[in-house]
């Protein structure tokens, strides 16, 4: 007999084997992602660093000058139209839909892998006095350093790739005031 104190509970991919000591039972225990090993074997996705968040604008930039003393409004529409991919810098053998779904679920909020961007959406925006309001629409993106992979039944990675990303978040305004 076992003594209780040596009871252990032991998972290997998944699976779990135990020492039962005296009637105890199993607990059933995950140590890899999304059921890897001895079921899917991938692929899976990590991201290893968040870089920020850029900016791709698209057409034109808008400018206006507030010559006066005071604060101005100004107010600029997009007249683009078009689409804007998200890029990935080195091939990691899937789908670019699959990597925008990944990155969500890492992330925490909606990705895509790309976006159509329409005209017509307006802003309206102060600049202050004796200063360039300037406005671009565009895509935001989340810039990552991406590592996807593989996993064989006994729990080893395999076809591991990396690659630098910029996998789009959102459309909207940039906005920023200058002095030239």
């Amino acid at each position: 007999m076992i003594p209780l104190k040596f009871k252990r509970v032991i998972s290997v991919c998944g699976a779990t084997a135990a020492l039962i000591a005296g009637g105890a039972t199993t607990a059933q225990a995950q140590v890899h992602p999304h059921g890897a090993c001895r079921g899917a074997n991938g692929p899976f996705l990590e991201v290893l660093h968040n870089y920020g968040k850029p900016f791709k604008g698209v057409g034109t930039t808008y400018r206006d000058w507030n010559g006066g003393t005071g604060t101005a409004t100004s107010s600029f529409t997009n007249r683009w139209t078009g689409t804007v991919s998200s890029t990935v810098s080195a091939s990691l053998g899937v789908s670019g839909n699959w990597l925008a779904v990944e990155v969500s679920g890492e992330m925490g909020y909606s990705h895509t892998w790309s976006s159509r961007v329409t005209t017509g959406h307006t802003v309206t925006y102060k600049i202050p006095a004796k200063r360039y309001g300037n406005a671009r629409y565009g895509v935001w993106q989340d810039h990552l350093y991406l590592k996807t992979y593989r996993m064989n039944d006994g729990c080893k990675k395999y076809d591991i790739k990396y690659a630098d990303s910029r996998i789009n978040r959102g459309r909207g305004w940039n906005f920023w005031i200058s002095k030239s």
